[in-house]
Parts: C-alpha cells; structure tokens; sequence
C-alpha cells in the first residue's frame, strides 16, 4: 500500500465573507478524533443528527454557566448543542451543512421588550408593516414586545402571521385601561384570551398593560385601594401585568399594591410584574423591588436621548436626587433589568452608525449614555453606566425572562429555540465606539435565516435554507479499492467551509514507515494545507507522527492530489491512481 490508512487533513480553501480580507488571520480547529486502525468510518452515534453546524466562532451564550462557545448545531427550529468544535462536529451526518464562521461573534437573537414599530409605524413615515418589520430583524430584533395591543391590533398581527409578513416573534401585551387623564378602563375584553396563549405562529399573548400615571407623572391614575384589587384579581388570574411609571411617587403605589398583593394571598402565582419605564427609583425602592420579584423595563438609549427635554429636566428637579435611571444600583443589587427601545418614541436619523433603536446602538448608549445624534450626556449621568455584557444580556436572556420566556429563548443553550445573530464584530472587547459600528451580518429566527447583509458570509448563499447548495463537488463519503492490495478504503470529505476534513481508512492498516520511493506509508496522523480549484483537490502533506510503538516522528513532505472526473462520481489520487467513487 502506498498510501495512508488513516488520515486527517486540514486546509483552508476559500473565504467565509467578501469581507474576510479585512479580518485577522485564524487558527484552524484542531482536527477531528479519527477511528483505530482497524475501523472503518462511520458517522457518531448521537441522539440527533445535526442540519447546520455552525464551527469556529466566537459564541457569547447568555448561559451563566457556559458563558462561552465555540460551535452551535442546529436541528429544526431548535438548537441542537452547544460547545466546542470537536465536541458539536459528532452531530454530523452525511447532509449536515457546516459553515466555518471565522472568529465572527454569535449572539442571541435580540428582544426589544417595549416598543410600538407595527402599531406605530405611520409616525416614522412607513405605512407598510413589512418594512418596518424588516428593518427590525436587520439589527438584530428576534423578538419585539408589542406594547398596547387592543383587538384590532391582535387581528392585524394575525394576519400579517398568516400572509407572512410577521417574520418575527411578537409577545402582545393587552390594555385594561387608556393611557389618558382619566385612566379610562376598557373592559373585561382582554379575558377572552389567556396568559401565555398562542394566537398565530408568531404572535404570543404575553400579559397585560396599564399606567400608573400620566402626563409625566404630574397625574396618579389610580387610587391605592382600587389598585391593590386589580392586581390581586389579575394574579390570581395568572395574568403578568406591566405597568407604567415614571415618578417614584407612582412607582410607590405600585410597590405597595404588590406586598398587599403578597400579604393578602402568599400563594398567588409569581407574575414577574413589570415597571414599564421606571424612570425614577429611590435606593430603598430597589430593595423592595428586589425582594418582591419584580423588573425593570428600562430604556437603554435613556437617559441619554432626553437630555434637555424641558419636562424631563422638570421631573429631574422634583424628584429625589440619585433616583433617575439608577441601572448600575439596580444591577448591583441583583435586579434582573430587561430593555426596551420605546421605538418610535424620539426617533431620529443617526447620521453614522449603528441605527436609531438598533442593539449596538443601545449598547453604545448604555456605556456612554450618549444621546440622540451624539448629545452629550451631564456629567452626573455617567455614574449609572452598564457594562456591554449587562447591556447584552439585559436585552437577550433577561428580556425573555421578563415574558416568561427564559426557558425558550434568551441564550444559546440546547433545546432553545434557533434565534441568534451573527455579528462583525464582539461587543465585549471592542471600545464603544467600536460597539456603535457593529454591523449585523446575519439574523436567524427559528432555524431560518431572515436577514443576510449584502457582504455578510456562506450563510446568505442558501446554505443553512438549502444544506445541498452548502455540498461542494468533493464532500461526501468515496469508496475504492487499493490497489497494492486489493483491500477496501473509505475516504470522507467533509467541507467546512474554509476548512476541508479528510478522513481516510483502509482495512489493512497495520504498520508505520516509509515505501521504498520515501512516501509515508501507515501514517496516523497529517497537518495539511492546500487549494482547491475546479476539479482538482491539492494538498501539501507533512507527516508528524506514526502508529507504530513506539512512534516514529519524521518530517518529509509530500503531495496528494485529488482530481474529480466529470461525472462528478469519481475521484482519482495521484499516488496511486486509486479510483474513489461517491458512496
């Protein structure tokens, strides 16, 4: 025999992106563990065979206990496992589609948890629900929490799910109550649906929605005692139940409508209410809301965005010092702080960038509480600063947790649902100013790509909608005879995007040397690197270490090329001319 009997190769072979010129030199993965000597190849034995593997990335989780990743496999809608290349590549098959992403980032797909985009598009000008649910999903929005959806709405939004427009995920809160000087209330009607319930594919009943004050906050909408009974009633329900405060003075009466709430009945569901807004709270007021469960919706572009708005700085001067957009206290104290945009709500056109209630931008805002079109934030402000990574996750696994959706969505953990988004670069380890020109190269919702940027990688070419356009003209598995022997040989090619594994296992393998002509013979394990090129696969090949015992280390190369005949079904070496047909 004068070829190997088992044999792992590695080369890089064409860019993931148009734009990989302009990223730094990567380290190929270590090479896949390979069968004894003695074995021929097969695929793992594993609970799941894989559709999409994603290797080679720079995996940010949101899982507290496996913060970081360096592959994903994907199945269906869901997530497969997470972990480490040679770990993830045993979910495999022989239709998996890999994709090698190069160092780029991968993130949770984002969720924006209070905004009005559909139901407040004509205010930005856009009167088609598509387009502004596209530009959603091209920075990165998986999720959005559609905040004050009434019956029309809800039947809009269902339709939108049955044309499908409504590529992503919405949790609709309903209205018991307009937001107006009266607080006027609207019924009962929200009781023809449940918690939790889900309307369409893509439209989730998340809980409901009311106001504690208006007219930034110079009206209390509710006196105590009525108050107390609504939320008792909601609970006991099993309604989670969001509302609006921008004043401690209203934040205090929802604080203490809920310990009434936990006094009255101790054993009523936990509804994880939610203090939309929360413009304003006092440090004895983080403790309670600590203790009593509750989260925070905050703004992130907030503060940032109302510096010098009259009323704001009015509200600023009557209410207790210290007490606005305390998100580094809340953080501090362990609070589970979940993000909104308020998207439209002072929108502008960002001249550079990242876009106006776009995730990186708000990551950007909530390091530097940089306002609308670069405002400089007071001086003051810079005290209660997130970190990125709080930022991240206040947007990804912590928003899900406030809909009850942490079990779900929110990290890329197995057995979640596929939403994620590929980024250009990563937030933790660029300066701000870096965050703020992060580009989103892909977005994925349930498996499904949604969104390729222009220059983005493989991924926008069909390969995770179409796993055979992924297939190159040498993947799969190849059978021959050898020729010095008669024995049987498998060959498997696998393409992982810039990286070609090559397995090769013959069923005489027994020794270690070199031939008479000073080629490898037996070898156990290659580096290589090489090119392919039309028909033709070519490596460079230096053999490092042997079967035999004990090892015998040698350094001499040498070259296998690999031609593809024209019927795509054979494969022909150049060592020993043995013929490889596809399996």
């Amino acid at each position: 025999m004068r070829i190997l009997p088992l044999l792992v190769l590695g080369f890089w072979v064409i860019a993931l992106c148009a734009s990989t010129a302009q990223m730094p030199a990567l380290q190929p993965p270590s090479p896949l563990q390979t069968p004894g000597p003695t074995t021929t190849a097969t695929y793992p034995a594993v609970s799941a065979i894989a559709e999409l593997i994603l290797t080679n990335a720079n995996i940010l989780t949101m899982d507290e206990t496996h913060p970081l990743a360096q592959a994903l496999a994907l199945r269906g809608d869901s997530i497969l496992a997470v972990g480490t290349n040679l770990e993830i590549i045993k979910y495999q098959g022989k239709d998996t589609v890999l994709v090698d992403l190069q160092g780029k980032t991968v993130v949770p797909g984002f969720i924006d948890s209070h905004q009005y985009r559909i139901q407040k598009r004509l205010a930005v000008g856009i009167p088609d629900a598509g387009t502004i649910i596209q530009a959603a999903i091209r920075q990165g929005w998986t999720t959005l929490d559609e905040l004050y959806v009434d019956q029309a709405l809800l039947d809009q939004l269902r339709e939108l799910d049955q044309l499908g427009t409504l590529r992503v995920r919405i949790n609709a809160y309903l209205p018991f109550m307009q937001y107006d000087a009266d607080g006027t209330p609207l019924g009962n009607w929200y009781k023809a649906y449940h918690q939790g319930q889900l309307i369409s594919p893509h439209v989730r009943v998340a809980g409901l929605i009311g106001f504690a004050d208006f007219d930034n906050a110079t009206i209390l909408l509710w006196k105590q005692p009525d108050l107390n009974a609504f939320l008792l009633k909601s609970q006991q329900e099993g309604w989670s139940t969001a509302l609006k405060t921008v004043s401690t003075h209203s934040l205090e009466m929802i604080l203490d409508a809920y310990e009434y709430v936990k006094t009255v009945d101790p054993k009523v569901v936990d509804s994880r209410g939610r203090l939309e807004h929360a413009l304003f709270i006092t440090a004895d007021q983080i403790v309670r809301i600590k203790q009593l469960g509750l989260i925070p919706v905050i703004n992130l572009n907030n503060p940032g965005q109302l510096v010098g708005e009259a009323e704001v700085d009015a509200l600023i001067a009557r209410e207790p010092k210290g007490s606005y957009t305390p998100l580094r206290s809340l953080e501090e104290a362990g609070i589970r702080v979940a993000e909104g945009t308020g998207w439209p709500s002072y929108y502008v056109e960002e001249p550079k960038g990242a876009p106006f209630g776009s995730p990186m931008h708000l990551i950007y805002q909530a390091i530097t509480r940089v306002g609308n079109l670069g405002t400089q934030p007071y001086p003051w402000l810079l005290d209660q600063t997130l970190t990125a990574e709080q930022a991240l996750r206040a947007m990804t696994i912590n928003s899900a947790y406030a809909a009850f959706e942490e079990k779900s969505k929110g990290s890329l953990e197995s057995g979640k649902v596929a939403d994620l988004v590929i980024l250009s670069d990563n937030p933790l380890s660029v300066s701000p100013e870096q965050i703020n020109n992060i580009q989103v190269l892909v977005t994925m919702i349930g498996g499904r790509v949604e969104w390729c940027a222009p220059d983005g990688t493989a991924l926008c070419n069909g390969a995770m909608t179409d796993p055979t356009a992924a297939r190159d003209r040498f993947t799969g598995d190849w059978v021959a005879i050898d020729p010095s022997d008669s024995s049987n040989m498998t060959l498997r090619v696998i393409h992982n995007a810039d990286i070609y594994n090559v397995v090769l296992v013959d069923e005489q393998a027994s020794i270690c040397g070199l031939d008479t002509t000073g080629k490898p013979k037996y070898a156990a394990e290659l580096d290589a690197t090489g090119t392919a090129n039309g028909n033709a696969l070519s490596t460079t090949v230096t053999l490092v270490k042997c079967l035999s015992q004990p090892p015998t280390f040698i350094d001499r190369n040498f070259t296998v090329d690999y031609t593809l005949q024209s019927t795509a079904d054979e494969l022909v070496d150049s060592i020993q001319g043995a013929v490889w047909k596809r399996q």
